[in-house]
Protein backbone atom coordinates (compact mmCIF):
# COMPACT_ATOMS: atom_id res chain seq x y z
CA UNK A 1 0.00 0.00 0.00
CA UNK A 2 0.77 3.83 -0.17
CA UNK A 3 3.82 5.09 2.41
CA UNK A 4 1.83 6.06 5.43
CA UNK A 5 1.02 9.66 4.78
CA UNK A 6 2.00 10.75 8.29
CA UNK A 7 5.54 9.30 8.12
CA UNK A 8 6.08 10.70 5.34
CA UNK A 9 4.96 14.00 6.07
CA UNK A 10 7.25 13.86 9.16
CA UNK A 11 9.94 13.00 6.86
CA UNK A 12 9.63 15.64 4.53
CA UNK A 13 9.18 18.59 7.62
CA UNK A 14 13.09 16.82 8.65
CA UNK A 15 14.22 17.78 4.86
CA UNK A 16 12.37 21.43 5.70
CA UNK A 17 14.11 21.37 9.30
CA UNK A 18 17.18 20.73 7.58
CA UNK A 19 17.51 23.67 4.91
CA UNK A 20 19.00 26.65 6.43
CA UNK A 21 17.49 28.55 9.60
CA UNK A 22 14.39 29.99 8.06
CA UNK A 23 14.08 32.89 10.47
CA UNK A 24 18.00 33.58 10.43
CA UNK A 25 18.14 33.84 6.77
CA UNK A 26 15.57 36.19 7.05
CA UNK A 27 17.62 38.31 9.01
CA UNK A 28 20.58 38.27 6.95
CA UNK A 29 18.52 39.30 3.68
CA UNK A 30 17.36 43.84 3.65
CA UNK A 31 14.04 43.26 3.64
CA UNK A 32 13.13 45.55 0.47
CA UNK A 33 15.19 43.12 -1.46
CA UNK A 34 13.99 40.89 -4.05
CA UNK A 35 14.55 37.51 -3.31
CA UNK A 36 15.74 35.31 -6.42
CA UNK A 37 13.82 31.57 -6.27
CA UNK A 38 13.69 29.10 -8.70
CA UNK A 39 9.89 27.99 -9.84
CA UNK A 40 8.21 25.58 -12.03
CA UNK A 41 4.75 25.57 -13.90
CA UNK A 42 2.80 23.14 -12.83
CA UNK A 43 1.45 20.56 -15.83
CA UNK A 44 -1.72 18.67 -16.15
CA UNK A 45 -1.30 15.24 -15.04
CA UNK A 46 -3.87 12.36 -15.67
CA UNK A 47 -1.60 9.20 -16.23
CA UNK A 48 -2.08 6.31 -13.45
CA UNK A 49 -0.68 6.31 -9.74
CA UNK A 50 0.64 3.23 -8.93
CA UNK A 51 -0.15 2.41 -5.40
CA UNK A 52 2.88 0.00 -3.79
CA UNK A 53 1.15 -2.99 -1.55
CA UNK A 54 2.34 -6.47 -0.82
CA UNK A 55 0.45 -9.45 -0.28
CA UNK A 56 0.86 -13.44 -0.17
CA UNK A 57 -0.40 -15.58 -3.37
CA UNK A 58 -2.56 -18.22 -2.71
CA UNK A 59 -4.94 -20.67 -4.90
CA UNK A 60 -7.83 -18.73 -5.85
CA UNK A 61 -10.21 -21.38 -4.89
CA UNK A 62 -9.05 -23.87 -2.28
CA UNK A 63 -11.03 -26.60 0.10
CA UNK A 64 -10.44 -28.16 3.20
CA UNK A 65 -11.36 -31.99 2.78
CA UNK A 66 -12.55 -34.35 5.23
CA UNK A 67 -14.61 -37.28 6.17
CA UNK A 68 -18.26 -37.46 6.99
CA UNK A 69 -18.15 -39.79 9.66
CA UNK A 70 -14.76 -40.82 11.83
CA UNK A 71 -12.62 -43.63 12.19
CA UNK A 72 -9.73 -44.95 11.60
CA UNK A 73 -7.70 -43.99 8.55
CA UNK A 74 -6.25 -47.20 6.52
CA UNK A 75 -4.76 -45.36 3.49
CA UNK A 76 -3.23 -41.90 2.82
CA UNK A 77 -2.74 -42.12 -1.39
CA UNK A 78 -1.48 -38.21 -1.95
CA UNK A 79 1.35 -36.01 -0.14
CA UNK A 80 1.65 -31.79 -0.32
CA UNK A 81 2.42 -30.29 -3.55
CA UNK A 82 1.13 -33.43 -5.58
CA UNK A 83 -0.94 -32.78 -8.45
CA UNK A 84 -4.03 -34.16 -8.57
CA UNK A 85 -7.11 -34.85 -10.79
CA UNK A 86 -10.89 -34.67 -10.39
CA UNK A 87 -12.47 -37.44 -8.63
CA UNK A 88 -9.02 -39.20 -8.00
CA UNK A 89 -9.10 -41.24 -4.42
CA UNK A 90 -6.91 -39.45 -1.85
CA UNK A 91 -7.31 -40.97 1.23
CA UNK A 92 -9.82 -43.77 3.14
CA UNK A 93 -11.04 -45.04 6.30
CA UNK A 94 -10.80 -48.43 7.48
CA UNK A 95 -14.20 -49.67 6.53
CA UNK A 96 -15.21 -52.57 8.73
CA UNK A 97 -17.08 -51.30 10.88
CA UNK A 98 -19.16 -48.74 8.79
CA UNK A 99 -20.23 -52.09 6.42
CA UNK A 100 -21.12 -53.97 9.69
CA UNK A 101 -23.56 -50.33 10.52
CA UNK A 102 -24.58 -50.95 6.57
CA UNK A 103 -25.21 -54.59 7.00
CA UNK A 104 -27.37 -53.59 9.84
CA UNK A 105 -29.55 -51.34 8.73
CA UNK A 106 -29.72 -53.23 5.39
CA UNK A 107 -31.11 -56.22 7.37
CA UNK A 108 -33.39 -53.92 9.81
CA UNK A 109 -34.77 -52.87 6.11
CA UNK A 110 -35.11 -56.42 5.00
CA UNK A 111 -36.91 -57.39 8.09
CA UNK A 112 -39.20 -53.94 7.90
CA UNK A 113 -40.64 -54.71 4.07
CA UNK A 114 -41.51 -58.44 5.00
CA UNK A 115 -43.50 -57.47 8.29
CA UNK A 116 -45.24 -54.54 6.31
CA UNK A 117 -45.76 -56.83 3.74
CA UNK A 118 -47.44 -59.23 6.13
CA UNK A 119 -49.33 -56.79 7.99
CA UNK A 120 -50.86 -55.42 4.88
CA UNK A 121 -52.28 -59.08 3.89
CA UNK A 122 -53.35 -59.77 7.75
CA UNK A 123 -55.47 -55.89 6.71
CA UNK A 124 -56.85 -57.22 4.22
CA UNK A 125 -58.36 -59.66 5.82
CA UNK A 126 -59.61 -58.00 8.66
CA UNK A 127 -57.04 -60.07 10.91
CA UNK A 128 -55.50 -56.85 12.60
CA UNK A 129 -56.06 -53.32 13.16
CA UNK A 130 -55.59 -50.22 11.19
CA UNK A 131 -53.61 -48.65 14.09
CA UNK A 132 -51.00 -51.79 13.91
CA UNK A 133 -50.64 -51.69 10.02
CA UNK A 134 -49.82 -48.28 10.51
CA UNK A 135 -46.96 -48.56 13.06
CA UNK A 136 -45.57 -51.19 10.79
CA UNK A 137 -45.50 -48.48 8.00
CA UNK A 138 -43.39 -46.08 10.55
CA UNK A 139 -41.35 -48.88 11.34
CA UNK A 140 -40.56 -49.23 7.41
CA UNK A 141 -39.65 -45.91 6.77
CA UNK A 142 -37.42 -45.83 9.66
CA UNK A 143 -35.90 -48.22 8.89
CA UNK A 144 -35.30 -46.97 5.08
CA UNK A 145 -34.24 -44.08 6.24
CA UNK A 146 -31.66 -45.76 8.65
CA UNK A 147 -30.05 -47.48 5.46
CA UNK A 148 -30.07 -44.40 3.40
CA UNK A 149 -28.00 -42.75 6.55
CA UNK A 150 -25.71 -45.51 6.92
CA UNK A 151 -25.06 -46.16 2.41
CA UNK A 152 -24.21 -42.23 2.82
CA UNK A 153 -22.11 -42.56 5.24
CA UNK A 154 -20.65 -45.58 3.88
CA UNK A 155 -20.15 -43.23 0.43
CA UNK A 156 -18.30 -40.76 2.29
CA UNK A 157 -15.54 -42.60 3.86
CA UNK A 158 -13.56 -42.36 1.41
CA UNK A 159 -12.15 -38.38 0.17
CA UNK A 160 -11.73 -37.48 -3.61
CA UNK A 161 -10.51 -34.40 -5.14
CA UNK A 162 -13.58 -32.09 -5.70
CA UNK A 163 -11.57 -30.91 -8.48
CA UNK A 164 -8.44 -30.87 -10.57
CA UNK A 165 -5.38 -29.11 -8.66
CA UNK A 166 -2.74 -29.20 -6.24
CA UNK A 167 -2.67 -30.64 -2.31
CA UNK A 168 -1.42 -27.62 -0.39
CA UNK A 169 -1.47 -29.48 3.03
CA UNK A 170 -1.74 -32.72 4.58
CA UNK A 171 -2.77 -32.90 8.30
CA UNK A 172 -2.63 -36.39 9.07
CA UNK A 173 -0.96 -39.85 8.88
CA UNK A 174 -1.90 -43.42 8.12
CA UNK A 175 -3.42 -45.29 11.23
CA UNK A 176 -4.49 -42.22 13.11
CA UNK A 177 -7.94 -41.57 14.71
CA UNK A 178 -9.67 -38.66 13.08
CA UNK A 179 -13.36 -37.07 14.28
CA UNK A 180 -15.58 -36.26 11.55
CA UNK A 181 -15.30 -33.52 10.20
CA UNK A 182 -11.16 -33.22 11.04
CA UNK A 183 -9.12 -31.61 8.55
CA UNK A 184 -7.30 -34.10 6.01
CA UNK A 185 -6.27 -31.88 2.79
CA UNK A 186 -6.07 -28.95 1.37
CA UNK A 187 -6.47 -28.53 -2.19
CA UNK A 188 -6.07 -25.78 -4.20
CA UNK A 189 -7.88 -25.72 -7.66
CA UNK A 190 -5.89 -25.49 -11.06
CA UNK A 191 -7.01 -23.32 -13.86
CA UNK A 192 -5.97 -19.76 -15.69
CA UNK A 193 -7.06 -18.23 -12.41
CA UNK A 194 -5.39 -20.38 -9.74
CA UNK A 195 -3.41 -17.99 -8.29
CA UNK A 196 -4.27 -14.72 -6.50
CA UNK A 197 -3.02 -11.56 -4.50
CA UNK A 198 -4.90 -10.62 -1.67
CA UNK A 199 -4.06 -6.73 -0.63
CA UNK A 200 -6.29 -4.08 1.42
CA UNK A 201 -6.69 -0.62 0.47
CA UNK A 202 -7.91 2.60 2.20
CA UNK A 203 -11.59 4.58 1.19
CA UNK A 204 -9.85 7.17 -0.60
CA UNK A 205 -7.98 4.62 -3.23
CA UNK A 206 -10.68 2.02 -3.40
CA UNK A 207 -12.88 4.37 -5.23
CA UNK A 208 -10.32 4.90 -8.03
CA UNK A 209 -9.64 1.13 -8.81
CA UNK A 210 -11.56 -0.88 -11.52
CA UNK A 211 -11.96 -4.41 -12.81
CA UNK A 212 -9.06 -5.37 -15.02
CA UNK A 213 -6.90 -2.74 -13.93
CA UNK A 214 -3.55 -3.93 -14.38
CA UNK A 215 -0.59 -4.44 -11.82
CA UNK A 216 3.10 -5.65 -11.99
CA UNK A 217 4.80 -7.53 -8.83
CA UNK A 218 8.11 -9.31 -8.10
CA UNK A 219 8.87 -12.01 -6.29
CA UNK A 220 12.14 -12.86 -3.88
CA UNK A 221 11.91 -16.42 -5.94
CA UNK A 222 12.24 -14.71 -8.97
CA UNK A 223 14.75 -11.69 -8.52
CA UNK A 224 15.04 -9.24 -11.41
CA UNK A 225 11.95 -10.26 -13.21
CA UNK A 226 8.66 -8.70 -13.03
CA UNK A 227 5.07 -10.82 -13.50
CA UNK A 228 1.44 -9.10 -14.30
CA UNK A 229 -1.88 -9.20 -12.82
CA UNK A 230 -4.85 -7.75 -12.74
CA UNK A 231 -7.66 -6.68 -10.16
CA UNK A 232 -10.88 -9.32 -10.38
CA UNK A 233 -12.42 -8.47 -7.29
CA UNK A 234 -13.24 -5.31 -5.28
CA UNK A 235 -14.97 -5.57 -1.86
CA UNK A 236 -18.23 -3.79 -1.58
CA UNK A 237 -17.68 -3.29 2.52
CA UNK A 238 -14.55 -2.34 4.74
CA UNK A 239 -12.73 -5.03 6.80
CA UNK A 240 -13.95 -4.39 10.26
CA UNK A 241 -10.74 -5.23 11.97
CA UNK A 242 -8.38 -2.99 9.21
CA UNK A 243 -10.80 -0.55 8.19
CA UNK A 244 -9.63 -1.28 4.42
CA UNK A 245 -11.04 -2.29 1.46
CA UNK A 246 -9.84 -6.10 0.18
CA UNK A 247 -8.63 -5.96 -3.49
CA UNK A 248 -7.98 -9.40 -5.25
CA UNK A 249 -5.73 -9.54 -8.42
CA UNK A 250 -5.51 -12.73 -10.56
CA UNK A 251 -2.24 -13.34 -11.82
CA UNK A 252 -1.45 -13.84 -15.79
CA UNK A 253 0.12 -17.11 -17.00
CA UNK A 254 3.54 -17.81 -16.51
CA UNK A 255 6.22 -19.97 -17.43
CA UNK A 256 7.98 -19.99 -13.88
CA UNK A 257 6.42 -22.05 -11.22
CA UNK A 258 3.99 -19.95 -8.36
CA UNK A 259 3.74 -21.33 -4.81
CA UNK A 260 1.00 -20.60 -2.35
CA UNK A 261 3.04 -18.40 0.15
CA UNK A 262 5.43 -16.90 -1.96
CA UNK A 263 5.31 -12.96 -0.95
CA UNK A 264 4.58 -10.36 -3.92
CA UNK A 265 5.69 -6.66 -4.35
CA UNK A 266 3.44 -4.94 -6.40
CA UNK A 267 2.24 -1.54 -7.64
CA UNK A 268 -1.01 -1.42 -8.88
CA UNK A 269 -2.27 1.19 -12.06
CA UNK A 270 -5.86 2.35 -11.13
CA UNK A 271 -7.78 4.32 -14.00
CA UNK A 272 -10.03 5.94 -12.24
CA UNK A 273 -7.96 8.54 -12.03
CA UNK A 274 -8.45 12.36 -11.74
CA UNK A 275 -6.53 14.88 -13.02
CA UNK A 276 -3.63 16.08 -11.11
CA UNK A 277 -0.55 18.16 -10.55
CA UNK A 278 2.62 16.69 -9.25
CA UNK A 279 4.75 19.05 -7.32
CA UNK A 280 8.23 18.52 -6.30
CA UNK A 281 9.16 17.71 -2.38
CA UNK A 282 11.06 20.73 -2.35
CA UNK A 283 8.46 22.78 -2.96
CA UNK A 284 7.01 21.80 0.92
CA UNK A 285 7.31 24.92 3.29
CA UNK A 286 5.19 23.66 5.94
CA UNK A 287 3.06 20.36 7.04
CA UNK A 288 0.91 18.96 8.81
CA UNK A 289 -0.78 15.26 9.38
CA UNK A 290 -3.30 16.81 6.29
CA UNK A 291 -1.98 19.86 5.08
CA UNK A 292 0.97 21.09 3.18
CA UNK A 293 1.95 24.42 2.63
CA UNK A 294 3.62 26.12 -0.66
CA UNK A 295 4.34 29.23 -1.72
CA UNK A 296 2.91 30.21 -5.67
CA UNK A 297 4.16 33.00 -7.89
CA UNK A 298 1.49 35.71 -8.65
CA UNK A 299 1.47 37.36 -12.57
CA UNK A 300 3.17 40.02 -10.89
CA UNK A 301 6.39 37.12 -9.34
CA UNK A 302 4.63 37.83 -5.72
CA UNK A 303 4.80 34.74 -3.78
CA UNK A 304 1.80 33.54 -2.18
CA UNK A 305 1.57 30.89 0.71
CA UNK A 306 -1.35 28.50 -0.06
CA UNK A 307 -2.63 25.17 1.66
CA UNK A 308 -2.74 22.28 -0.51
CA UNK A 309 -4.25 18.53 1.03
CA UNK A 310 -2.46 16.07 -1.38
CA UNK A 311 -4.07 13.09 -2.69
CA UNK A 312 -0.73 11.00 -2.27
CA UNK A 313 2.79 11.85 -1.17
CA UNK A 314 5.58 10.09 -2.56
CA UNK A 315 9.30 9.89 -2.15
CA UNK A 316 10.08 12.99 -4.14
CA UNK A 317 6.60 14.61 -5.04
CA UNK A 318 3.44 15.50 -3.44
CA UNK A 319 0.16 14.56 -5.80
CA UNK A 320 -1.96 17.17 -5.95
CA UNK A 321 -5.93 17.34 -7.45
CA UNK A 322 -6.32 20.18 -9.77
CA UNK A 323 -8.72 21.59 -8.14
CA UNK A 324 -6.42 22.80 -5.48
CA UNK A 325 -4.23 25.03 -6.96
CA UNK A 326 -5.65 27.57 -10.08
CA UNK A 327 -4.12 26.84 -13.57
CA UNK A 328 -0.96 27.26 -14.99
CA UNK A 329 0.18 27.92 -11.54
CA UNK A 330 3.92 28.53 -10.85
CA UNK A 331 5.05 26.50 -7.49
CA UNK A 332 8.59 28.01 -5.75
CA UNK A 333 11.04 24.59 -5.58
CA UNK A 334 14.18 26.91 -4.29
CA UNK A 335 14.68 29.49 -2.49
CA UNK A 336 11.25 29.35 -0.58
CA UNK A 337 13.24 29.78 3.33
CA UNK A 338 14.36 33.57 2.28
CA UNK A 339 10.56 34.45 1.21
CA UNK A 340 7.37 35.17 3.16
CA UNK A 341 3.88 35.71 1.70
CA UNK A 342 2.88 39.13 -0.36
CA UNK A 343 7.12 39.25 -0.79
CA UNK A 344 8.29 40.77 -4.52
CA UNK A 345 10.62 37.70 -5.51
CA UNK A 346 12.85 36.97 -9.00
CA UNK A 347 13.29 33.85 -11.06
CA UNK A 348 16.78 32.60 -11.15
CA UNK A 349 17.67 29.88 -13.59
CA UNK A 350 20.68 29.09 -11.05
CA UNK A 351 20.77 26.21 -8.22
CA UNK A 352 19.84 28.24 -5.36
CA UNK A 353 21.17 25.34 -3.17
Amino acid sequence: MKTNTITVLLLAILVVACKPNYQSELSTVEPNTVKPVRVIELDIKDEPIPLTASGIISSKAQSTLSFKVGGIIEKILADEGEAVEKGQLLASLDVEEIDAQVNKAQEAYTKAVRDLERFKRLYADSATTFEILQNMETAFEVAQSDLQIATFNRRFAEIKAPASGKILRRFVEEGELVEPGNPIFTIGESGEDAYVIRIGVADRDVVRINLQDQANYTLAAYPGRTFSASVTEIAEAANPMTGTFEIELTLDPTSVPIKNGFVAKLDLFPSGIEPYYEIPMSALVEADELNVKIFLLDEDNTATETTVVPIEIRSSSLIVPTEELPAQSKVITQGSAYVRSGDQVTISTNSLD
